[in-house]
């Protein structure tokens, strides 16, 4: 995607566009509404990269707005646009990722979580490195999510310290410690998350392992 300079009329007509063109794409049929949203904040994108501060702080407040129909336009500039548009789209992903928390949005979480993820394997090194820190900051919030997944698909999460040993574990048949659940025991701090029960009772196949392999910091998988 080719992002161009341009300057404050230019703005205006494409902040026009993101404004006018949402309710028309309704007549034109549903399937074609997406891609009339993505067309229309390409060309806002392109204030990203305004000589002027205010039109590149403005631009980024309206693709924050735009919420999940942003993120693939976000994910291209990242990729394709010069250094100061990559850097405030990955900045804009991260806005969009929160936000999408705090509602919550599962959707939307996904998809920018996905572009982040994508961008710390392919994007240039400043992007990729930016996109890791983000990703390392919020963890809590993939790491929230892919829990409820795991217990959804009847998996069971332990939370502890590395190292504890628990009861009933057989170390003769496990030399890997458990750690000792702090779940329920009351404490402020349960602990982290540091392994995972994958029993007979698991109803996610091999699909759902993929949300176990999403924690990055997790210790130990038990799979009976």
């Amino acid at each position: 995607m080719s992002v161009r300079r341009i300057g404050l009329p230019a703005v205006c007509v494409t902040s026009a566009i993101v404004l006018w063109a949402v309710p028309g794409t309704a007549a034109a049929g549903e399937n074609d509404a997406p891609f009339a949203m993505k067309i229309a904040l390409r060309e806002v994108a392109r204030g990203l990269e305004s000589p002027a501060f205010n039109i590149r702080e403005a631009t980024s407040a309206q693709l924050i707005n735009a919420h999940a129909s942003a993120v693939p336009v976000m994910l291209g500039v990242a990729k394709e646009g010069n250094l100061e548009a990559a850097v405030r789209a990955v900045g804009i992903l991260e806005a969009i990722y929160i936000s999408a928390d705090s509602k919550p949005d599962g959707a939307t979480i996904d998809q920018a979580e996905l572009a982040l993820d994508e961008l710390t394997r392919t994007g240039r090194p400043s992007v990729a490195e930016r996109a890791d820190v983000i990703l390392e900051s919020h963890y809590d919030i993939r790491e929230r999510r892919v829990v409820a997944e795991i217990q959804r698909f009847h998996g069971v999460p332990k939370y502890g310290l590395p190292g504890e040993t628990g009861n009933g574990w057989n170390p003769r048949f496990n030399p890997v410690p458990a750690p000792m659940d702090r779940a329920g025991d009351g404490s402020k701090d349960k602990g982290d998350l540091t392994w995972v029960i994958i029993g007979p009772k698991w109803t996610g196949g091999d699909e759902g392992l993929k949300q176990v392999a999403r924690l990055k910091r997790l210790h130990t998988v038990y799979r009976i």
